[in-house]
């Protein structure tokens, strides 16, 4: 089982084996009725994710650079852990509403964890059961109702009816109809929600992007000029040769991997009244404190040609725990030491507010643009409230060149195209070592770049309108909720007399 989960996962590009998640628990979700005592069925738990885990994420315990590794590992390994919790209910959940309602219960547990996750900011966001699915496209098209939570509750489903079919009629015919009844039914459904959708949904406008794909490594030149100028060099030779000239440039974050400086500023104020074209780019941010420090951001910059005045800018709200930024900073700075000796380590501010940058194309329209930093692609409440202040495109900002041959690739697109999904909305990811790539709001990829670097020219759909998840994200995690408490009460109500 736990090699199924773990292969269900994009490991070979073009590969699709995410169906081997829909009955990879089955072996573990049987294991809970065999034993009254909690600790031998959560050491199979822990075993079980730590080996699917190991197997499904080795790049992020093998390929990562030596000066990195042991936070890699302990964030791992903490991963692997608060994946397991839902597992690990299912001990409690089942001695309290029996077996059989212990499984329901399961799938109303599941999502109910994985939201909660998201929102502990120790947690990296980017292990839950509905991104296995993300290679589904028009299997998962449902989540603009109720978000990657339903997904989980789907995959969380298939899982239980066919423990609970097992159980009941152990490898017989029987149970092999009733799975194949259960999987049609399960597939037919989202199947035709999706058509729906493809018939209903439809773009108002595009935005012209030329994203500019990079392949640097960390250690690259530490002072940061080598790849503003290389930077500088493929969107010069775009500009030289294209037939008409984009909406908007868009660079990496950590195009410019430092603060401005008295030369740097200028060099980039040029080349943009040069090319005559904004650009988006990501860049370290310093802003004085009363004290007369200074506070680093992880911040997105729009720099336009010629203009006057204080530059939009976009700071990362969920900086990358430890490495980055201190999480829950507003509790534990208050703690004199850690503050200290977050000073002292330079650690990233969270920012505050979901700003957007707007952007004036060429005919002189005005897109509103929501630019999430790196691993703020895992966190779909972060992208709720920028389509709530009036987002139109995405434009995510990633630096991931980190992990040696990259096998993850697939894996973060399939986090884009999920986020893309929820909201109705395009997505440009422009990446540094990863994916660079334009998603449409049906998660479909409309062009992605080859190559370690170059230039990707492409029109981002312009989504309008809110979908029920944008308007709603809590409405699972309720129905959820209010399921429990229904299974409870029944429990409760089957052993009165």
């Amino acid at each position: 089982g736990a090699a199924c989960y773990a292969l269900s996962w994009p490991l070979v590009e073009g590969l699709n084996t995410s169906w081997l998640a829909w009955g990879a628990f089955v072996p573990l979700l049987l294991e809970v009725e065999r034993h009254d005592r909690f600790g031998p069925f959560a050491l199979r738990v822990l075993a079980f994710m730590g080996l699917a885990g190991v197997v499904s994420c080795w790049w992020w315990f093998v390929e990562v650079p030596a000066a990195v590794r042991t936070m890699a590992w302990l964030g791992g390994a903490h991963e692997i852990v608060l994946s397991s919790v839902p597992l690990l209910l299912l001990h409690p959940l089942a001695r309290a509403l029996g077996p059989r309602r212990g499984l329901w219960a399961l799938v109303l547990a599941w999502p109910l964890w994985e939201w909660a996750y998201t929102h502990w900011e120790f947690s990296i966001g980017s292990i839950l059961l509905g991104y296995t699915q993300a290679g589904n496209v028009w299997l998962i098209q449902y989540a603009d109702l109720f978000g990657v939570w339903a997904v989980t509750a789907w995959v969380g489903l298939s899982n239980v009816l066919l423990a609970l079919a097992y159980r009941d009629f152990g490898w017989s015919p029987a149970f092999r109809r009733r799975a194949l009844v259960g999987a049609a039914a399960l597939v037919a459904v989202p199947l035709g929600y999706g058509g729906l959708r493809a018939a209903t949904v439809a773009p108002v406008d595009a935005l012209r992007v030329t994203a500019i794909h990079t392949d640097f490594e960390p250690a690259d030149n530490a002072d940061g000029s080598l790849r503003v100028e290389r930077a500088t060099h493929l969107t010069d030779s775009v500009a030289y040769y294209a037939a008409a000239p984009p909406d908007l440039y868009v660079w990496p974050e950590g195009g410019v991997p430092y603060a401005w400086s008295a030369e740097s500023r200028p060099f980039l104020d040029q080349a943009v009244v040069d090319w005559g074209v904004p650009l988006l780019t990501g860049y370290s941010g310093l802003e004085p404190r009363a004290d007369g420090d200074s506070v680093l951001f992880n911040r997105a910059v729009l720099l336009a040609p010629g203009a006057a005045g204080a530059d939009p800018v976009y700071d990362k709200r969920r900086p990358m725990p430890v490495r980055e930024g201190l999480p829950h900073a507003d509790l534990l700075g208050a703690i004199p030491a850690v503050d200290e000796a977050r000073a002292r380590r330079r650690l990233m501010a969270p920012g505050g507010d979901a700003t957007l940058l707007p952007v004036e194309t060429a005919d002189g329209r005005e897109v509103r643009l929501a630019t999430p930093i790196c691993h703020e692609q895992q966190f779909p409440g972060l992208w709720t409230d920028w389509v709530r202040a009036g987002a139109e495109v995405f434009v995510v900002l990633s630096f991931e060149s980190w992990f040696g041959e990259r096998a993850f690739h697939d894996h973060f697109l399939g986090i884009a195209r999920l986020r893309a999904i929820e909201h109705r909305r395009s997505v440009v990811r422009v990446s540094n070592g990863g994916p660079t790539a334009v998603l449409d709001a049906f998660g479909r990829v409309v062009a992605r770049a080859e190559g370690a670097e170059g230039a990707l020219t492409e029109s981002a759909a312009i989504y309008r309108g809110r979908t029920l998840y944008a308007r709603v994200p809590w409405l699972f995690p309720l129905l959820c909720t209010l399921g429990l408490f229904g299974l409870g009460a029944q429990a409760r109500y089957a052993k009165q007399p």
